[in-house]
């Protein structure tokens, strides 16, 4: 699975922003907003499979329009373009999650839910 990440990044940034848009290079300046991004998680486990829970907590008010790609051991990567920031049913396993923009910059968390 974990070479197929970068191609589904990838191909999750074509579906999201169209061709018309340009994407940066992550160390580019305009990406600074994302990679200076504080994120606060949260993780609930209750020890039972399928009930943990993953919450972030940051300040979206300079990121406009954004998704987040969530990946991991108990589904298929999944796409949330409404703003949620919580993720229940989980089961045990590390989870990627991607904060994405429309310019194609990103800002990355590794979060292992026991």
């Amino acid at each position: 699975m974990r070479g197929a990440r970068p191609l589904l990044f990838v191909l999750t940034l074509i579906l999201m922003l169209g061709s018309s848009v340009i994407v940066y290079s992550q160390s580019s300046s305009d990406c600074k907003h994302l990679v200076d991004l504080l994120v606060e998680t949260k993780v609930v486990s209750t020890g039972q499979v399928n009930s943990s829970s993953i919450e972030l907590k940051f300040d979206d008010t300079s990121l406009k329009d954004y998704a987040i790609l969530v990946t991991g051991p108990d589904k298929e990567p999944k796409i949330f373009k409404h703003k949620e920031k919580k993720f229940d049913d989980l089961k045990p396993g590390q989870y990627d999650i991607l904060i994405i923009d429309r310019r194609g910059c990103f800002k990355q968390l590794i979060i292992k839910v026991k």
